[in-house]
């Protein structure tokens, strides 16, 4: 589906795309010489241009970019076995991901107009269709169409306010729980990345979410952990 357009390609842009497109494509190839058992099982192979025609602002470019890289990690390629059906470990992570963005989405929407999924209130955000979302099915049909409708459900945008609010939500969060570190660099560096940007980043890795923040475990692996991933992002 051609996609108009709301980002300006810059020549780094293009080569970014073209050289993760590039590295996507052979891990496939190699996957399919290896095992062919075990390559029909892989995604297919994709086109730059193809590609390009689906993306329509920044976000969605970085979060193309970063979902096709991670397909190109060790062990991405190997089989999970769910409800008796065969899956890649990439495929289930991704949809992971996508589900998780769009469910602090619905989050943000919910709490703007003071709706909760409470028993008395639930009524409401589902007519709204903000309920969160939770795949049920156990079969590879019923798989594809949750993943393709997760991924429709994605390309619509909050508003700019309840980014920035998640932003500074999630600052607040860091500071008021590792107060006993010394994390203003990190508050800096933080600051800096649009909250558009910054939204997609924190929930796309657990390592970075809010609710890896409120995690109980010990204050010091939580802090490393964090700045770790930041840093590995920005």
């Amino acid at each position: 589906m051609l996609i108009i357009a709301k980002i300006r390609w810059t020549k780094k842009d293009e080569e970014k795309l073209r050289k993760t497109i590039r590295n996507y494509n052979n891990k496939i190839r190699r996957v399919n010489a290896q095992s062919p058992t075990l390559g029909a099982f892989q995604p297919e192979k994709l086109r730059y241009s193809e590609l390009r025609n689906t993306i329509g602002d920044r976000k969605e470019f970085n979060r193309k970019l970063n979902s096709l890289k991670r397909y190109t990690q060790r062990g991405s390629e190997q089989l999970i076995e769910r409800g008796g059906e065969l899956f890649t470990k990439y495929e289930i992570q991704e949809n992971a991901i996508n589900t998780r963005i769009l469910n602090t989405r619905r989050t943000l929407e919910r709490k703007k107009l003071g709706l909760t999924t409470e028993e008395g209130r639930s009524q409401e955000a589902i007519r709204r269709g903000l309920q969160p979302k939770k795949f049920k099915g156990t079969t590879r049909e019923e798989f594809d169409i949750f993943k393709a409708s997760v991924e429709n459900m994605l390309r619509e945008d909050l508003k700019e306010t309840q980014y920035v609010d998640y932003k500074q939500n999630y600052i607040k969060a860091l500071q008021s729980n590792l107060r006993d570190f010394n994390i203003e660099e990190l508050i800096k560096k933080l600051e800096k990345i649009p909250a558009k940007d910054f939204f997609n980043y924190s929930v796309s890795n657990r390592f970075t979410t809010l609710e890896f923040v409120y995690d109980p475990q010990e204050q010091d692996y939580i802090f490393e952990t964090i700045i770790e991933e930041w840093e590995s992002i920005v």
